[in-house]
């Protein structure tokens, strides 16, 4: 079976996506050094957490409002499932 990959622009299909394989929203740690705070977060540095990956140490934990704030335009894409058949962690973000 095919992986199929879907996309949204939906804040409630992204939380219940992520909230459902224990991730939170995050963003590259260090993005912003410079930052006046800590809610001026790019596109680019975006990210899902996911306990247990290598990445997780790389990423600090932000608020669905500060994701949501920085993904404005974006597109969320993601799989549910994998070719085998498991839960998929498998996602991207892309402008536009």
């Amino acid at each position: 079976m095919a992986a199929v990959e879907q996309a949204t622009h939906e804040r409630d299909v992204i939380i219940a996506w992520v909230e459902q394989r224990n991730g939170h929203a995050a963003r590259v740690t260090g993005a912003h050094p410079d930052a006046a705070d800590d809610t001026d977060v790019e596109t680019g540095a975006l990210r899902i957490g996911f306990p247990g990956y290598a990445s997780e140490e790389q990423l600090e934990p932000i608020s669905w409002d500060d994701f949501f704030e920085a993904f404005s335009s974006s597109t969320f894409y993601y799989y549910e499932t994998e070719p085998d058949g498991t839960r998929s962690h498998r996602y991207r973000i892309a402008a536009g």
